[in-house]
């Protein structure tokens, strides 16, 4: 972000209409929240630390707006393997340089399609290549913080137990300089009942 924020000069944006404040969220972030002066916050996250931000900003009056973590499935039919549903679905699944909460993690494929979709899927998948951020031709980059890829890394060997794995599943084969990596990871055979399929882990997987 701070690599970007050195863009906003080059480009003629004038001093002071973009503010970018480094910090924890219980020390920066609710600073923002509860500051008279913020009229509207926007937040991604959990949903526990969404209800602290509607909670605080009630104080102050503020406007917030949250992007809770769900695991929201999508649903494909018998549309032609390989069309453009496919490549939409593998892309605002896997093919992340930033997280987006809206990106799903589920598909849910007709019975019909089912073993040819995640085929294709998986091919998709094997071509998407990871990298620094920055770089041009990377497709998916590296967790935000060791906590984080700890936390995707715990859902990962939850899934191998609870579903079968097309792709992926652990660290990349390719070894990065700085960075935690983890490879896109289809699932498949996953039971609705399954924790993985219930919970989103905010990882870099497709069940």
């Amino acid at each position: 972000m701070m690599e970007v924020a050195g863009w906003f000069e080059e480009l003629g944006l004038p001093p002071g209409v973009v503010n970018i404040v480094n910090g924890m969220g219980e020390t920066a972030g609710a600073a923002l929240v509860a500051h008279p002066g913020v009229d509207k916050i926007a937040f991604t996250g959990s949903a526990a630390v969404g209800k602290i931000i509607v909670k605080s900003a009630a104080d102050t009056l503020n406007a917030s707006l949250s992007s809770l973590a769900a695991s929201l499935p999508t649903f494909s039919s018998t549309a032609p393997i390989g069309k453009p549903p496919l490549t939409a679905r593998s892309s605002a699944s896997l093919s992340i340089r930033a997280k987006f909460v809206s990106a799903g993690s589920r598909i849910l494929v007709e019975k019909k399609i089912y073993s040819k979709f995640v085929d294709a899927m998986t091919e998709k998948a094997k071509r998407i290549k990871l990298g620094a951020p920055l770089e041009r031709e990377t497709k998916m980059g590296p967790l935000v913080s060791k906590e984080q890829y700890d936390r995707v890394s715990s859902y990962l060997e939850l899934g191998k137990k609870e579903a079968k794995v097309a792709i992926g599943g652990g660290p990349p084969r390719k070894q990065f300089g700085k960075g935690f990596y983890v490879e896109p990871t289809i699932f498949y055979d996953v039971d609705n009942n399954a924790r993985i399929s219930a919970k989103r882990s905010l990882a870099l997987s497709l069940l």
